[in-house]
């Protein structure tokens, strides 16, 4: 999605990160983050599903 934001030459800023989505870091820190955050909704989905 961003590499289409940035064809269209939109910049986002992820306030939270406090970066904005044109630094060259950024698509690493992205990919880095959506897979922990992928792994922490999986954890979350199991405890609920097992009631924890």
């Amino acid at each position: 999605m961003l590499d289409e934001l940035s064809k269209l030459n939109v910049v986002a800023y992820f306030e939270t990160e406090d970066i904005y989505s044109n630094d060259p870091r950024v698509k690493k820190y992205i990919t880095m983050a959506a897979a922990a955050y992928q792994v922490e909704s999986r954890q979350k989905s199991e405890a609920i599903k097992w009631g924890i």
